[in-house]
């Protein structure tokens, strides 16, 4: 999420550059413009739900990102600035189109006795991600697009896909049934299990 906006931001002034000649470029960075006002300060917005949670702030911000995620990120930057800026297209569309719902989220929160602030972020998107994945596909709809551009925008989905697949795997490798987070009799602060580093050491919180 901390990366969504600066991506959006490097697509924007690559289109606007190509807009001149380019429609698919000009209806890109229109829409990239209102985007970006869309989705600013969400990323602020997950960090203080996961110290609502009992994470603590140097403990998220600390961490260096996993390759997944530089790969995930990294080849949307490429495909921007070296093919074309509706390629992030692909990308937006398949971390907005299948949101959790808000009845899931809350279940998750009810099961691990997470406290309700900690979700804040997440059922706005379960909200709010449905309306922008209609808006793309009517944006989508507009553009004169060529061959190229919907092989590219294709692409960037199926990478997506592939490299989320890649980081929830190793979510799945770092943790096991015991690191649930639990509200422990008679309190009423969750316990949170330890962060993992990259060489699965267990980090203290």
């Amino acid at each position: 999420m901390r990366s969504t906006v600066p991506l959006m931001e490097a697509a924007m002034r690559c289109a606007r550059s190509k807009m001149g000649s380019d429609p698919v470029a000009a209806i890109t960075a229109d829409y990239f413009i209102q985007h970006i006002e869309e989705e600013l300060h969400h990323d602020e917005w997950l960090l203080e739900d996961m110290l609502a949670s009992g994470i603590e702030h140097s403990a998220v911000l600390s961490r260096i990102p996993p390759a997944s995620i530089a790969s995930l990120v990294g080849s949307q930057y490429y495909w921007v600035q070296h093919a074309h800026p509706v390629a992030l297209f692909g990308y937006l569309f398949v971390l907005e189109g299948n949101p959790p719902s808000v009845q899931q989220l809350r279940a998750i929160q009810t099961r691990h006795g997470l406290p309700v602030a900690a979700f804040r972020t997440l059922i706005e998107h379960a909200e709010t991600d449905l309306d922008h994945s209609e808006g793309l596909k009517r944006v989508l709809d507009q553009m004169p697009l060529q061959e190229q551009h919907s092989v590219l925008i294709a692409l960037s989905a199926f990478q997506t896909i592939d490299k989320l697949s890649c980081v929830f795997e190793e979510l799945l490798e770092r943790h096991d049934d015991s690191d649930a987070v639990v509200i422990a009799p008679g309190t009423t602060q969750p316990r949170i299990a330890p962060l993992i580093d990259e060489s699965g050491t267990r980090v203290q919180q």
